[in-house]
């Protein structure tokens, strides 16, 4: 359980990565494609979701596509934060 646990965080901070690297195209096209979920965790250590960290990065772009993809604007994070 522990390996899976691992290869998931993994994969969820190569997202984070790529959020904070603003690389549009391939975060919607894998979110498009159901590979990670619009409102999945991307860091788990505070329980960020994308949309969390394009508001943390300043990226109104990134926040604007995560939003027409269906980003939850009412989601909290570990600290009970919402994104804006």
């Amino acid at each position: 359980i522990y390996t899976c646990f691992f290869i998931i965080c993994q994969i969820n901070l190569k997202y984070k990565e790529m959020i904070f690297e603003s690389k549009y195209d391939k975060i919607e096209e894998d979110i498009k494609n159901k590979i990670i979920g619009v409102d999945e965790i991307i860091d788990p250590l505070n329980m960020h979701r994308s949309i969390h960290l394009a508001v943390i990065n300043d990226d109104a772009y990134m926040v604007e596509k995560l939003v027409k993809l269906g980003a939850n604007l009412n989601v909290r994070d570990l600290y009970g934060q919402t994104p804006l």
